[in-house]
């Protein structure tokens, strides 16, 4: 398994691990054993939700959700011109916390389920 630059993430049970290769991003075992592509066309590290439900990662600068199965994907920002990444989500699984950044970095909260963008 060929890997990307960049971290890594671990699934709230603890029996994944949200990696880049360089086909897209992945998950893996911690037992051990093969990589599985989450999707196809995205880059970034994927990134659970924390009821891990919901996989999320970045698609052409877009922040993109598909549940844990492997179904339903769906696209939840359109940022254009900009390059889009998240890195946290809240607690309650209702915000998906982000940064657009093009010469300097803004903080965006999204609600998940509405698709509502607005700075904090």
């Amino acid at each position: 398994m060929e890997t990307g630059s960049g971290g890594f993430s671990i699934s709230p049970d603890g029996a994944w691990l949200g990696i880049q290769t360089v086909d897209g991003p992945a998950r893996v075992p911690v037992s051990g054993g093969a990589s599985q592509p989450v999707t196809r066309g995205a880059d970034g590290i994927p990134h659970w939700s924390p009821d891990g439900r919901w996989i999320f990662f970045t698609r052409a600068g877009n922040v993109w959700r598909i549940a844990s199965d492997g179904t339903g994907e769906r696209q939840l920002t359109n940022l254009q011109g900009r390059r889009g990444f998240h890195n946290r989500f809240d607690a309650d699984d209702r915000y998906i916390y982000f940064a657009w950044r093009e010469d300097v970095s803004d903080i965006w909260v999204m609600d998940v389920d509405q698709g509502l963008r607005r700075s904090r």
